[in-house]
């Protein structure tokens, strides 16, 4: 029976394979080489292979007649392709198309660092931010950390590849921010009023930028803020400068939230023990507020609102340079407000639409004083002092509308194009020997479209234009921007960029003649980047030409102009020293320019040939503390005394020189109690920082009396900034991100 058995079984199998076709052959890839691990299967059938190292397969199925053939692979498009079955054998020779996806495809660089949810390894995110030891958790003071920009310590603003701090410009949701940093006071820089928090997304670019954003001539800071927060949360904090407290609702279906946040900053106590420079007769302070609410409008839509308002105040006596017994007491009343809604929704499959507003505003109440030794008003029709005693009210507003549609062409390629609105309201009173009030307005449009077109995964391009007018002016500009990269290896590529940016001429430059041009730059750069999970390294080369900027003397034109070149590199690296995460950039620049009252082509103030940065973090899981480090160096930054010379009729170098080197070496260390422990209602963070440990001297730059003969150092208000801070949240525990992000 058993032999039965086994008979009947052979004959049926031989039956069977006899009906069967075998179907056999080779999978390449689009550049020729086989594809290891391709699936292929019968459409409706459970008959297939997978491809061997060689790209071989080989299968064989009792299926008959016509039939598609299935092919896919993880990172290529899929293919079919119909065959015959009739039980003659059948050779394949198959190729397929790599996929245009985000996680292999080349990505547009050139100019740009990164940092989003899809390329967290790119640069720096808000954890990265807090934990720079010499940012003290300013967003810009971290950037400054990057390649192309420069440290400078006497102005606010970010100096890029040789442009002054005006000529980047910051986004926040796709909006310009009118007033991102605190206002200026004489000779000391201002930090920006946003916390790194706020943002989930990085994007400076030091040139080349999108031609979704514009009146910027040497770069961008992109900001997106966060969406949804984890859950409901409480935080309070307390540190050597202020206080702080928030709360942060989410609803159970993660759809709606809301939330506020109150700090008070006062520098007196810490000023006690930290003696300034200047002697401050009113201590800065500050109060902060915000409130914020998002609603998912749908499966992929959201909206965000954001709003913040700010009120501070300081007042600082220095030493007159013009007599040895006078002085100059300057005092500031700040109040600033800033919204932004914006609603982002996909439209069916193939369209995205961003609608963006913003407010802003700024009002500045300013004042100077002449004072003797005992802080009693001086006044005198003399010169220089009549020019001393000032008051001025500068109120600035912008409203602003965007709109932008995206529409998906094939695999990753997409075209976008739509307007902006920006309505620029300045308002300025100025008394000092005489009154001057001024108001100038100015409708500020401009319209782009942009496309980003992937050839294959290989080759990109990002082709854009932009149309501006300006009300105020009366003038119109249209640019071209243009990028290219091309894909040398799976970690590695090159980038081209070329484009040309303009920007109004400044509130102060308007005031006197609103018939100026824009100022325009021309930007020409090359990048190589590679980029793994744990290793990040980029060299950039760039050319920038600078027309049209604004001269003072012998009278207001746009008869400036000027040059920078350079070359950079950036290098992070998680995977060497085992915990430690660390980067370094070095940047050299070359620059000249011919504007203001500058009697020919200078290396303006702020330029320094030589920049490097060191940034070293390492987490202690034993210890439950990180400890951070950062260095900073820069080559000496040239000055000059600038005098008119009536006879001459023009101006002259009466002196020049350049400033000492700038060294800073700043240390933090953030004790983290809580991890490790379950079911724990608190999370704490304790954080302690230095800035400029070795107590170098630091010289930004000199100032010089009327008539020339004495010459002053710009110095920092304090060789050190000690901060001593505890930070609570009540529901989620950030603690593990700083652990994540050094793993």
């Amino acid at each position: 029976m058993r032999a039965l058995w086994i008979l009947f079984m052979g004959l049926m199998l031989a039956g069977s394979v006899s009906g069967q076709t075998t179907v056999r052959g080779k999978v390449k890839d689009n550049r020729g080489k086989p594809l290891q691990g391709a699936s292929i299967t019968l459409k409706g059938s459970y008959d297939g292979a997978t491809t061997d190292s060689t790209g071989t397969f080989q299968f064989s199925t009792s299926e008959k007649g016509e039939i598609l053939l299935l092919i896919s692979s993880i990172g290529f498009d899929p293919l079919e392709k119909l065959i015959t079955l009739n039980g003659q054998p059948i050779e394949l020779q198959l190729q397929l198309k790599e996929a245009a996806d985000e996680l292999k495809a080349v990505v547009i660089t050139a100019g740009s660092f990164e940092a989003s949810d899809s390329k967290r390894t790119t640069v720096l995110n808000s954890i990265d931010i807090v934990t720079t030891a010499s940012a003290n958790a300013d967003v810009t003071a971290a950037i400054r950390t990057l390649p192309g920009t420069q440290q400078v310590g006497e102005k606010e603003g970010l100096f890029v590849r040789g442009g002054s701090g005006e000529e980047a410009r910051v986004f926040i949701d796709g909006t310009l921010v009118n007033n991102f940093f605190f206002t200026s006071v004489p000779d000391i820089a201002q930090r920006g009023r946003f916390s790194p928090f706020l943002f989930k997304g990085t994007v400076f670019s030091s040139g080349g930028y999108s031609a979704l954003y514009g009146q910027a001539l040497s770069g961008a800071l992109i900001l997106e803020t966060i969406d949804m927060p984890e859950q409901s949360a409480a935080s309070i904090g307390i540190s050597t400068v202020g206080v702080n407290g928030g709360y942060q609702y989410l609803n159970k279906e993660k759809t709606f939230t809301w939330g506020a946040n109150y700090s008070y900053t006062n520098l007196l106590p810490y000023f006690e023990l930290v003696k300034q420079r200047p002697d401050y007769f009113k201590v800065p302070a500050l109060h902060y507020g915000d409130a914020n609410f998002r609603i998912k409008t749908s499966k992929t839509g959201i909206l965000k609102f954001y709003g913040t308002w700010q009120v501070n105040q300081l007042g600082l006596r220095s030493p007159d340079i013009d007599s040895s017994r006078l002085k100059n007491a300057f005092s500031l009343f700040n109040n600033n407000l800033y919204a932004n809604l914006s609603w982002k929704e996909k439209l069916g499959s193939q369209w995205k639409l961003f609608l963006g507003s913003s407010y802003s505003n700024n009002l500045d109440e300013i004042s100077n004083q002449l004072q003797d030794e005992n802080n009693d008003p001086v006044f005198s029709t003399q010169l220089p002092y009549r020019s001393k005693n000032f008051n001025g009210d500068i109120r600035a507003e912008l409203t602003q509308v965007k709109g932008v549609l995206d529409r998906r062409l094939w695999g990753l390629s997409v075209v976008r194009f739509g307007g902006e609105w920006l309505y620029f309201r300045d308002k300025l009173n100025f008394t000092d020997s005489i009154s001057r009030s001024t108001t100038i307005n100015d409708h500020f449009k401009a319209g782009f479209l942009e496309t980003d077109i992937y050839i294959t995964n290989n080759i990109a391009a990002k082709l854009g234009a932009r149309v501006e007018h300006s009300s105020l002016m009366q003038r119109s500009n249209l640019v071209p921007r243009v990028s290219l990269a091309y894909k040398l290896a799976s970690k590695s590529q090159v980038s081209l960029a070329y484009g040309i940016f303009y920007q109004k001429p400044e509130r102060n430059q308007l005031v006197i003649d609103k018939e100026l041009d824009f100022t325009k730059a021309t930007h020409y750069i090359a990048n190589y980047q590679k980029i793994t999970a744990l290793n990040v390294f980029r060299v950039e080369a760039f050319y920038k030409k600078y027309d049209d900027l604004v001269k003072t003397v012998p009278l207001l034109s746009n008869q400036g102009k000027g040059y920078a070149k350079g070359i950079e590199l950036f290098w992070r690296d998680k995977k060497t020293l085992k915990g430690v995460d660390y980067w370094i950039s070095y940047s050299f620049l070359d620059t000249e320019r011919d504007y203001l009252n500058y009697p020919g082509l200078l290396k303006p103030n702020f330029a320094a040939s030589h920049t490097a940065s060191l940034v070293i973090k390492k987490f202690i899981t034993k210890l439950k503390t990180q400890f951070n480090a950062s260095y900073s160096y820069a080559t000496g930054r040239p000055y000059y005394n600038i005098r008119y010379d009536e006879n001459e009729g023009k101006t002259l170098i009466a002196d020049r020189g350049e400033t000492i080197d700038f060294n800073n070496l700043s240390l933090s260390v953030n004790y983290l109690p809580n991890i490790g422990r379950q079911n724990a209602k608190a999370f704490t963070v304790f954080v302690l920082s230095v800035t400029n440990v070795l107590n170098q001297e630091q010289t930004y730059n000199y100032n010089y009396s009327y008539n020339g003969s004495i010459k002053q150092a710009v110095r920092p208000p304090a060789n050190q900034f000690f901060f001593l801070g505890c930070f609570i949240s009540l529901g989620v525990d950030r603690t593990e991100d700083v652990i994540n992000s050094n793993l």
